[in-house]
């Protein structure tokens, strides 16, 4: 790796340049958050009551996703705990791939472990309420439009899902409303700290993972939206922001292409729209609500009326500043979340969390559209009609904003009974090759004075505390249909008293007279949940314990 800066507070090794820049750039934003501050409180359009409305709007998107979330691992529960930011250095997705995350300095300097993992994606998730309302009513020229679609994002079920949980999506969908709607009213009003304020935080948010850099595009439209208040489109200011972020992303594009490179396999566009009559299983882009109940349906045909009614509005008033800002910049977020090949919970759903939230821009623009059209004194109600409506459809689908698949099933299971557990004490490892199991970094970090032991030495060097063996799902896969085996098929589970499982978790099981002290049956998952493939219809979790003589 390139020689960089070494910051022990984060568990850093040697930083590669980019992740040198994530870190100056996050360091950087705290900086130029005062001073971006006071210039919009000097906005003559900046008012009390809009400071009051995103208060509220705030308070009540984070009360939500505090309250409803799904509060589990739900990403790197499914690739392995090993990349938890928590359980290894920072970089360690660096070392693996050549590619840091932005994401992943978020969440260290959040404190580390699953409960400050979840605490920051729920206070982003608000805060993405809060800029896409302030976004849309400035690109839409519309207080009414803007509170319609901050609302409906602080509502969605999709977002107050993912919030609670360690999904990347979740930062780098906040860091990108906050950065376009900055650079927005940075470029309509000539703001500079404002402007530097949106470049940081829209470069962050194309540095969450490898995938989101194509987020970037979006500084383009976001600021050639914009107006001037003699008229003008602010050229000069766009070319400059996008050198600037030409600078301190290209360290970034460099690894991700030298990845892409090094494994021709990732990633792919599979962006079909996921129509009512298509299968599903194949296409990526479930961006028009289908798959419910994590989108209501009609808030999916809400949003693609809404952007087509847009888009002919645009072309009949020739208004090509309302077209930039608030149809083309959810198509590049629809695009962007499409390049990803299908895979577990819904993938399209996971990965167009950003393009859903922007597609509710023309759905407000169409509510305060019509509500132009009503008498003065219905106006009121529109979009207190707006918020019930939404708020119906939240409550009518308790399981929307809870992700009950196996997955998030198996670490509640364990992060509830570890916490039961003694303080001192060892864990079985396994070897993550071919296939990642629970690692013994996360059980560490949740029980921080454990240690680990091999699980090819139990029978030799038994430790002389308490040791704990963790059957996790891993250890019930069926290899003939999981394709993340080395030679699927080549490997023959064997019986055991919990059911059929690898031999590794086998041979553990048979080394100690282990005795259970935790245990949950989980039933295999269905087809739409994209999990890891059981050989019995049922695979039985566990925690067991053996003391030493």
């Amino acid at each position: 790796m390139a020689p960089g800066i070494d910051l022990q507070l984060l568990g850093l090794r040697a930083a590669s340049l980019p992740l040198t820049l994530i870190v100056l750039m996050v360091l950087a934003v705290p900086v130029a958050l005062p001073s971006a501050a006071v210039e919009l409180g000097r906005l003559p359009t900046c008012r009390r009551r809009d400071a009051l409305f995103a208060a509220a709007l705030f308070a009540v998107a984070l009360a939500l996703r505090t309250a409803l979330g799904s509060h589990a691992l739900i990403h790197e529960n499914h690739h392995g705990y090993r990349y938890l930011a928590w359980s290894s250095a920072l970089n360690v997705l660096a070392d693996a791939h050549g590619v840091p995350s932005a994401h992943l300095v978020l969440v260290r300097l959040a404190g580390g472990g699953d409960s400050g993992a979840f605490a920051l994606g729920a206070v982003l998730s608000a805060v993405a309420a809060v800029a896409l309302a302030a976004y849309t009513a400035q690109v839409t020229r519309s207080r009414l439009a803007g509170a319609a679609a901050g609302a409906l994002l602080a509502l969605q079920p999709l977002a107050i899902a993912l919030a609670t949980t360690e999904e990347f999506m979740v930062s780098a969908s906040a860091l990108c409303l906050a950065g376009v709607a900055l650079l927005h009213v940075g470029a309509a009003r000539g703001l500079r700290a404002t402007t530097a304020l949106g470049v940081l935080c829209l470069s962050l948010a194309a540095c969450a993972r490898e995938i989101t850099l194509p987020l970037a595009a979006l500084a383009v439209p976001a600021m050639l939206s914009a107006r001037r208040p003699d008229g003008t489109t602010p050229w000069r200011a766009t070319a400059a922001v996008v050198a600037a972020m030409t600078a301190l992303l290209l360290p970034q594009a460099a690894r991700v292409v030298a990845a892409w490179r090094a494994l021709p396999s990732t990633p792919g566009y599979m962006g079909a729209p996921n129509l009512p009559w298509s299968d599903g299983l194949h296409r990526n882009a479930a961006w028009v609500g289908w798959m419910e109940p994590y989108i209501p349906r009609a808030e999916g045909w809400a949003m693609v009326l809404a952007l087509a009614a847009l888009v002919a509005w645009s072309l009949r008033t020739k208004d090509a500043r309302l077209a930039l800002g608030a149809a083309v910049v959810p198509l590049i977020a629809l695009a962007q979340g499409g390049l990803v090949r299908t895979g577990w919970f819904p993938t399209g759903l996971r990965h167009q969390l950003l393009s859903m939230a922007m597609l509710l821009i023309p759905v407000g623009w169409a509510v305060a559209a019509g509500a132009a059209r009503l008498p003065p004194t219905w106006r009121r109600g529109a979009l207190a009609a707006v918020v019930a409506l939404a708020a119906v459809a939240l409550w009518r689908r308790p399981a929307g904003y809870r992700i009950d698949a196996p997955h998030t099933r198996e670490y509640r299971f364990f992060h509830d009974a570890l916490a039961t557990l003694p303080a001192d004490g060892s864990v079985v490892e396994f070897s993550d090759e071919p296939l990642p199991h629970v690692g013994a970094g996360w059980v560490r970090a949740q029980r921080p004075r454990w240690g680990a032991v091999d699980a090819a030495a139990l029978s030799r060097e038994p430790p002389p505390g308490p040791l704990f063996l963790l059957l996790d799902r891993v250890c019930f896969v069926d290899p003939a249909r999981f394709e993340g085996t080395a030679r699927p098929g080549s490997v023959v589970p064997r019986a055991t008293p919990f059911g059929r499982m690898l031999p590794e978790c086998a041979d553990a099981l048979a080394a100690l007279p282990w005795r259970t002290v935790a245990m949950r049956s989980i039933s295999r998952a269905t087809p739409r949940t994209y999990d890891i493939p059981s050989t019995d219809p049922v695979a039985h979790l566990a925690i067991l314990r053996w003391d030493h003589p």
